[in-house]
């Protein structure tokens, strides 16, 4: 299992702390139903996200791993945690978990991806361990060995770097880990597999390749290795390409190096690996690098700059200089952490990206699009009459995520195909075009935003069909506008309550005690699936805490409108109430969470308290009346929904 350790308990158990540095804690204080698969046995690896620093984006930090911790009243425990904390976040591309999801690109939303712990999957504990190495043995169980040279030790590195799922970083990761193992033949034979098959042949890999012949040179010297590097094909893996020719070098110092050591090193091969390379010769196993396989290939591991960078390559060779260097300036901007695009891009785009899309272009507004890393990311779908069957399932969508819809034509065929298989979003118009077509599939969506509800509700069936809908079985959040809150217990129970789906609801704003109503019902329920999140657009969120209290969030931007909603909703305004007070019983406890040193700015005008102190302290009151607690938390809060732009 992977769980996550809030920003606030962390630094508040540990603000000092540095990656390398061992936590020796022995416990996590939950006993979310999320984490019940760890009554079978296994590990408990805790992730803490950092905050950027330097124009660098979010990192991802595994702080401690759990070894079968057991569960008890206030959490689980288990023997103190001896691993030092580790920087995973060039693992979040090869991570993909039990369920399929893996984490996002975007590393601002990792703390929201992580919110609900995930069950791992058998390939991403092997990475876990891999990264964590030597440290993961000393802290497995008593007497475990901290030197990696068993059998068992060297077999799984290599079948790590084998059967390697994840991106080119992750990859070059695994290949340097090798780094550490002592001369052995398996080793050597797995180093010089990679260089006649590589896996990867763009420029961005040198790095890798540094590692691997200076471990063919030094730590797995063997004499055998040179016949095999002589004989390397690079016209048939890499190409006429400078990344070729650049191989061709480091090939001709490591076989230098080589005869130095072993001067009667036989320099060609036995007649048996000789007729196996004419074999191989005649009957390729690598299919042609066409336009289509290379964009499969950056489709196929989205994550990966490795792809992208060997289509810039090739795109260089053929000719189109410009989209080549898109692609190197984005992936770089992506490297260094930074979002605005450069003034060089955007004068490639302005100039290039409709050529580029010409294929697809006949149903998307006019530069609606936007590349990601040299590649469409994001467009605006508008199915044009006649024009859907003539772009439905190319290969251009296939590296889209996200999708914002028009009021016009049914976009269905085409954001359902099978070759949208990286869509994650998509943005709904007022009306609902393309509803039932995603209701009735099974598309890797993650997102769904912009939902307006009062259109959907029109269609009889389309209703009943997105009420109970049981497909979409990535959806990770629901954006809906305009329900109203009879509508609630309708959309809290269909089908939509599942585990790990957050619902974010906008209600018009005279409705929001009625929706406050519903959610201390919910409350009373004691359901937690799916997690609900009330939002205003005066700047305010009400969703129930794991304990099932309310728990309302003052956006900092809008902190005294913020404050203003809450208290409007709970009914503080009114002395004659009618219908009487909301009944705050069944929350318990009400947290407040605003933003520091608003206490004292003055609410809206009409409002008759004359600080938003004074409009807290009246909240007090009303809420205790009401039967709940209020507790208000001062600090650096942030909205948790994202809301999309009705």
């Amino acid at each position: 299992m992977m769980a996550i350790v809030s920003r606030k308990v962390f630094e508040g158990a540990a603000r000092a702390a540095a990656v390398g540095d061992v936590l020796p804690n022995d416990g996590y204080r939950s006993t979310h139903r999320a984490l019940e698969p760890l009554t079978a046995g296994g590990s408990m690896y805790l992730v803490t996200v950092r905050p950027p620093r330097d124009g660098s984006g979010h990192r991802l930090w595994l702080v401690s791993v759990l070894r079968e911790p057991r569960l008890a009243a206030d959490g689980w425990h288990a023997a103190a945690n001896q691993v030092p904390i580790k920087d995973i976040t060039e693992l979040r591309g090869a991570m993909r978990f039990a369920s399929g999801n893996g984490l996002p690109e975007d590393t601002s939303r990792l703390g929201m991806s992580l919110q609900t712990p995930r069950v791992l999957s058998d390939a991403d504990v092997a990475l876990l361990e891999g990264v964590l190495g030597a440290d993961a043995s000393a802290g497995s169980g008593a007497g475990a060995s901290s030197a990696i040279d068993t059998n068992d030790d060297v077999a799984a590195m290599l079948a790590a770097v084998a059967e390697h799922p994840g991106p080119s970083a992750a990859y070059t990761q695994a290949v340097c880990a090798l780094e550490r193992l002592p001369r052995d033949a398996r080793v050597a034979e797995a180093l010089l597999e990679i260089v006649e098959a590589p896996r990867y042949t763009a420029q961005s890999m040198k790095p890798m390749w540094r590692s691997l012949f200076e471990q063919l040179v030094e730590s797995q010297a063997d004499p055998r290795s040179v016949a095999r590097l002589i004989a390397v094909d690079l016209a048939r893996t890499f190409g006429a390409t400078n990344m070729s020719r650049w191989m061709a070098e480091q090939i001709g110092e490591a076989v230098s190096a080589l005869l130095e050591r072993y001067p009667s090193a036989p320099r060609v091969l036995p007649p048996d690996a000789l007729a196996a390379r004419a074999a191989a010769a005649v009957r390729p196993e690598r299919e042609p690098q066409t336009e289509d396989h290379l964009l499969a290939a950056v489709a196929e591991t989205l994550d990966d700059d490795g792809p992208r960078l060997v289509y810039a390559d090739a795109a260089a060779e053929r000719g189109d200089a410009a989209r080549a260097e898109l692609i190197h300036l984005q992936v770089e901007r992506a490297r260094r952490g930074e979002q605005a695009p450069s003034d060089a891009e955007e004068k490639l785009l302005r100039k290039h990206a409709k050529r580029w899309l010409e294929p697809i272009a006949s149903v998307l507004i006019k530069d609606s699009w936007e590349f990601e890393r040299g590649f469409v990311d994001h467009v605006q779908i508008y199915p044009r009459k006649g024009k859907v069957a003539e772009v439905v399932g190319h290969p251009l969508w296939s590296t889209v995520r996200s999708v914002r819809l028009s009021e016009a034509g049914d976009p269905g065929p085409i954001i359902t195909h099978p070759v949208m298989r990286n869509l994650q979003v998509v943005h709904m118009w007022t009306y609902p075009r393309g509803l039932a077509a995603l209701l009735d599939s099974d598309a890797p969506l993650r997102e769904l935003r912009g939902l307006y509800l009062p259109k959907v509700a029109r269609d009889e069936a389309l209703y009943g069909a997105f009420v109970g809908c049981k497909r979409l079985p990535q959806l990770e959040l629901l954006e809906i506008s305009g329900a109203r809150p009879e509508q609630a217990r309708e959309l809290f129970g269909g089908g939509w309550a599942r585990p790990g789906l957050q619902m974010v609801l906008d209600p018009p704003f005279y409705d929001f005690k009625g929706w406050w109503r519903e959610l201390a019902a919910y409350a009373r329920s004691g359901a937690r699936a799916p997690q609900i999140i009330f939002t205003s657009r005066d700047g305010s969120e009400i969703e129930l805490d794991e304990q099932g209290g309310a728990l309302c969030t003052v956006d900092p931007e809008q902190a005294g409108d913020g404050i203003h909603s809450i208290a409007l909703a709970c009914g503080l305004y009114e002395d004659n109430p009618q219908p009487p007070p909301l009944d705050l019983s069944p929350f318990g406890r009400v947290v407040l969470r605003i933003p520091p040193g608003v206490m004292k700015d003055k609410p809206p005008a009409w409002v008759k308290y004359k600080t938003n102190g004074a409009v807290v302290e009246g909240l007090k009151k009303h809420c205790a009346a009401a039967g709940a607690e209020l507790e208000v938390r001062e600090g650096s809060w942030s909205l948790r929904a994202g809301r999309d732009e009705w």
